[in-house]
């Protein structure tokens, strides 16, 4: 009964934890409190390993010497606390995989902090992954595309669906006012022409 009751406790213990946005520390990570405001996350990730999930306390995140490309999409996103991203000592990609970190840190500007965002483009020279454009990125123009015109392409299909509908709509219409109500057909409701019989 006691081990039953010291898993509830923990159970409440960790919702309790999670409600007010404090969270464990991953097994890949090592983390340090930051008095009140929060801890400071430093992580050792393998470039294709699984990516850890963060702390929603994180206040500073260290990922320096990691080997990594690219931040796995949605990584970060749930690190409202965040101010300071350390990322020097990895050989950043200046290709698609970049293209959520650049986003988060241009959403961020003015509010997070982060070094070492230099990546390598194919002709050996480096850019600052923010100030990246989608024309620099080899293979990403469409990708990159303004949301606009891929909009433009639903409504497109969608207007088609809408005109479609409305035709059938019509011709079921013009099909019922031949039927009459009392179920006889009009002579104008026959789809082929009545069969002759010989005299």
């Amino acid at each position: 009964m006691t081990g039953l009751g010291g898993l509830r406790d923990c159970a409440t213990l960790a919702i309790l934890l999670l409600s007010v946005g404090v969270g464990c520390c991953p097994d890949d990570c090592m983390c340090t409190p930051l008095a009140d405001i929060g801890q400071w996350v430093h992580c050792s990730v393998s470039e294709g390993g699984p990516f850890p999930l963060l702390p929603p306390d994180t206040v500073v995140l260290d990922l320096q010497g990691n080997g990594l490309r690219a931040v796995p999409p949605g990584t970060l996103d749930h690190l409202a606390r965040l101010q300071r991203l350390k990322l020097m000592g990895n050989p950043w990609e200046c290709s698609c995989r970049i293209l959520y970190l650049k986003h988060w840190l241009e959403d961020r500007r003015g509010r997070v902090t982060a070094t070492g965002t230099r990546c390598s483009l194919p002709d050996g020279s480096y850019r600052s992954i923010p100030s990246l454009s989608g024309n620099e990125i080899p293979g990403c123009r469409r990708a990159q595309e303004p949301h606009c015109l891929a909009d433009v392409r639903v409504l497109g299909a969608a207007l088609s669906l809408v005109l479609l509908s409305v035709g059938l709509l019509a011709y079921a219409a013009a099909i019922l006012r031949r039927i009459r109500v009392d179920g006889r057909r009009t002579p104008g409701a026959l789809w082929c022409a009545p069969r002759r019989t010989a005299v």
